[in-house]
């Protein structure tokens, strides 16, 4: 497993080498702070976070030495969000989230995860894509939702309406 970001003192992300995107050609790369060069031009897809000790290149986040430390689950055009604190990532087939230092927060063991939104997450095991149109569209399975810690907070083990259901429920 790789390493995550340390944690500083008031639990905040140790910035460490600040990564940002440089451009050689086609292709990049990524710079310190001070504009020397810590990875030379050679991805075809990147991406920084502003600052932080951590990027994101062809499809997996990455540290300032090039480690690949987690594979990046794609949502519009690149790497998820980090929304409520959570990112998606994957590991093999299946889906987990990050917290902001790029730690595991809730390892990946759903076959999809939505965002997190008001503390929760509808997941599923065992659904599938469904085919047609620009966006895909998971169905079949067993949905349920989890906290930001993992806990399941809705057993998965109900039909997609269902979860949906309970889940907007809770959220009330």
């Amino acid at each position: 497993m790789p390493s995550p970001i340390p944690l500083g003192e008031a639990g905040t992300c140790v910035q460490g080498e600040a990564m940002y995107v440089i451009e050689g050609g086609e292709s990049y790369g990524f710079s310190a702070g001070d504009g020397s060069v810590l990875l030379s031009p050679k991805y075809t897809l990147a991406m920084d976070f502003d600052g932080k000790p951590y990027a994101y290149a062809d499809g997996y986040y990455i540290d300032a030495t090039g480690t690949q430390l987690f594979r990046a689950f794609h949502y519009d055009n690149g790497p998820d969000y980090l929304v409520e604190g959570r990112r998606r990532y994957i590991d093999g087939d299946l889906v987990g989230f990050l917290d902001e230092c790029l730690r595991v927060a809730v390892p990946a063991r759903f076959t999809f995860a939505e965002p997190f939104w008001n503390g929760l997450a509808l997941v599923c095991i065992g659904c599938v894509v469904a085919p047609g149109g620009e966006h895909r569209r998971m169905v079949g399975g067993q949905w349920g939702a989890v906290d930001r810690h993992g806990q399941a907070r809705i057993p998965v083990e109900f039909d997609e309406a269902e979860a949906r259901r309970r889940i907007a429920a809770l959220r009330r």
